[in-house]
């Protein structure tokens, strides 16, 4: 999704995405027979809910990632490890935090762990 967009069509999307994909899920996948007795609107408020759900994991990130940035561009390397904890916490798979966090251990004495990231990384 674009974040351009206005809100009305996100939704719009949203909701012809999830009706597609929600009438293929409850057809074709077994186990589902508890989700063809729900009405239609409860089986969109719940998948409204959960694309909610990563959304605000999503927005948290990107707060935390321009925090770090910001402790990084002032040399606040303490802030900047307890801030990318979180961030990995969040996203384990972030190859750019993982780099990052090595760049912060490195900085503040902790070449080993460092090393053993980059390594990792390699």
């Amino acid at each position: 999704m674009n974040i351009d967009q206005p809100v009305g069509h996100v939704i719009r999307q949203t909701m012809t995405d999830f009706y597609a994909f929600g009438i293929y899920w409850i057809k074709t996948l077994p186990g589902i027979q508890l989700l063809q007795g729900l009405p239609f609107c409860m089986v969109a408020l719940l998948m409204v809910l959960y694309l909610g759900r990563d959304t605000e994991t999503s927005s948290r990130y990107e707060r935390i990632e321009r925090q770090v940035v910001q402790a990084l561009n002032w040399d606040d390397f303490d802030s900047a490890k307890v801030l990318l904890q979180r961030q990995l916490l969040l996203r384990p798979d972030d190859r750019n935090a993982r780099y990052q966090m090595a760049r912060v251990l490195y900085e503040t004495g902790q070449t080993d762990d460092a090393v053993l990231i980059m390594r990792q990384l390699a």
